[in-house]
């Protein structure tokens, strides 16, 4: 009897390193995308993504993204008290780092030590520093999640952040694209007023609010959580003109579904695993 269920242990042994070689290096075989033409562009969120070893929107995420084959990188942009724009996700500063308060709350000079809790190696980052020392290829795309408090500090907020972003990306180099993406359509308007060729995306609740935004103001896409369209919303975008990016996809099969959707762009927080997927 015992002799039986040792056999069974490794026989299930085998099966389970079996499915995690297939799993790892040939994916496709156990979870087929069918109808994909590889059109579908893969940006990292904040780099390699949420639960990764580096946090998101550190230096070593966000490359480590582009050296894992990503097309690009969404990056979170808020602004301090003093209008300095930099990379970071969360709205308290204290969830991830070991400083504290809100962003907008502090001048650049208070944050500029201010490391990971986990990796005090990696510190918050000014964007101005990560667009200046990426790598300057064509294929390279940056999605700006572009992050405003609410209630808004004071009136003046979001032109003086569309303006510093602006004038940022008049600086950078013309062969990296740059996506936009908000939730607020008054920032949206002002970097539109500011250059009219900004690729924009609007960031709404639902597809049909998405979809008569970007209609209204005229806007390049949708960016939006992938349970919140199907199919044939993003094919009727497409149609339309507009591009659709995809968010949100916690676990490979999720990732696997938004792929099924055909969106132009997905936010990623498994690189690897969807780069080597669409390579099979």
């Amino acid at each position: 009897m015992k002799k039986n269920w040792l056999n069974i242990g490794i026989f299930i042994g085998l099966i389970s390193i079996l499915s995690y070689v297939l799993l790892t290096f040939y994916p496709s075989l156990m979870y087929p995308v069918k109808a994909i033409d590889n059109k579908t562009l893969i940006l990292g969120h904040g780099g390699l993504g949420i639960g990764r070893w580096y946090p998101i929107n550190s230096w070593a995420s966000l490359k480590g993204c582009l050296d894992a084959g990503a097309a690009g990188t969404e990056i979170d942009v808020q602004m301090t008290a003093d209008s300095v724009l930099l990379a970071f996700h969360d709205d308290k500063l204290s969830k991830k780092t070991k400083c504290k308060g809100k962003v907008y709350q502090q001048e650049w000079q208070d944050l500029s030590q201010c490391a990971y809790k986990w990796h005090p190696s990696q510190k918050v980052l000014k964007l101005e520093h990560i667009l200046a020392a990426m790598p300057s290829k064509n294929a390279v795309i940056f999605s700006l999640d572009c992050k405003l408090p609410k209630p808004l500090p004071h009136p003046n907020f979001v032109d003086t952040y569309a303006r510093q972003l602006h004038a940022l990306l008049q600086k950078k180099s013309a062969a990296k694209q740059v996506l936009i993406e908000a939730q607020n359509t008054d920032l949206l308007v002002a970097l539109q007023a500011l250059n009219p060729n900004y690729l924009l995306f609007i960031y709404p609740p639902n597809f049909e609010k998405g979809f008569a935004l970007a209609q209204q103001f005229n806007l390049q896409g949708i960016s939006i959580d992938w349970r919140k369209v199907n199919q044939q919303q993003v094919a009727q975008a497409q149609a339309e003109g507009y591009k659709v990016m995809l968010w949100n996809m916690h676990g490979r099969s999720k990732n696997r579904q938004a792929l099924q959707l055909q969106p132009d762009y997905i936010q990623t927080d498994y690189v690897h695993y969807v780069v080597s997927l669409l390579e099979e």
